[in-house]
């Protein structure tokens, strides 16, 4: 129950799979919200700090989720031709947008320091001096790749959402209740 089969996903994968999406969602929201606060804003330190640490530990249980999903038996399409070729593709693309923008977001942290406290439970060392300049360099790719991230997400989301309501398949029914009896 807690591993994947050929048709359906157990609770590990769908653990991750929902805890990663409300994840990227709240930090997508901080970082949005953030940039906008002034230096003398209550939050400006505070929300930096939760966005690098919540940020890295997605970027650890994203690399966890990849380990897991690469030793998991690979899971039947429910469609076949060109509606399961663009299905594994948009989940390639999600994987690599939000890997990207992980790291983009570790690198820009990293600037001017010698690591970075996550949460304050622990510290991971900083990757400084990667590219001069490289908070302002590599913020612009952040903010893009995590935009691309959200709209990519989205349409997942409705393309879920139409396979269940529309086609009246088990594609979400697969990520919402493993092993179907």
């Amino acid at each position: 129950m807690w591993k994947d089969n050929n048709s359906s996903y157990g609770w590990t994968s769908i653990l991750f799979h929902w805890l990663s999406a409300l994840a990227v969602i709240f930090l997508f929201g901080l970082g949005f919200w953030m940039v906008e606060l002034d230096y003398y804003h209550t939050w400006y330190n505070r929300s930096q700090w939760l966005h690098e640490g919540m940020g890295l530990l997605v970027l650890f249980f994203t690399l966890l989720r990849l380990i897991w999903r690469s030793a998991q038996p690979k899971i039947s399409p429910v469609e076949t031709g060109i509606t399961a070729l663009l299905a594994q593709w948009t989940h390639r693309l999600l994987y690599l947008l939000l890997l990207a923008a992980l790291i983009t977001g570790f690198i820009i942290a990293s600037e001017d320091k010698e690591f970075i406290v996550v949460l304050d439970w622990f510290n991971v060392p900083a990757l400084n001096g990667v590219i001069e300049n490289q908070a302002d360099t590599l913020g612009i790719w952040h903010k893009y790749l995590t935009y691309s991230l959200i709209g990519l997400a989205l349409i997942h989301a409705v393309a879920a959402l139409y396979h269940h309501f529309v086609h009246k398949n088990e594609v979400l029914k697969r990520m919402l209740k493993p092993f179907k009896k």
